[in-house]
């Protein structure tokens, strides 16, 4: 008897995002395929920007699930820069 294999579990939620943009790839195909020239550069336009947007919405809807968990870092005190934060391995620690 074989051993049986377990099936990964996929979140699907998270995957939203790239699978808007990917289903608005297969509609722009279909929209070269079948729509007349003059009208290409409006609905393809139009569904890029929506797929963009609706791509957007569903990130935001789940931010609180995207950036990492705790207190936002703090600035490092040797880098003149107040981008890095001290989380970064370069930092020293103070």
């Amino acid at each position: 008897m074989s051993p049986s294999a377990t099936a990964p579990i996929v979140n699907w939620d998270a995957l939203t995002p790239v699978l808007i943009i990917l289903g608005a790839g297969v509609l722009g195909v279909l929209v070269e395929a079948f729509i007349a020239r003059p009208a290409r550069l409006a609905i393809q336009s139009t569904l890029s920007f929506l797929a963009i947007l609706a791509s957007g919405v569903s990130l935001f809807l789940r931010w609180e699930e995207v950036r990492p968990p705790g207190p936002p870092p703090r600035p490092c005190p040797s880098s003149s820069s107040p981008r890095v934060s001290c989380r970064a391995p370069a930092c020293p620690r103070v």
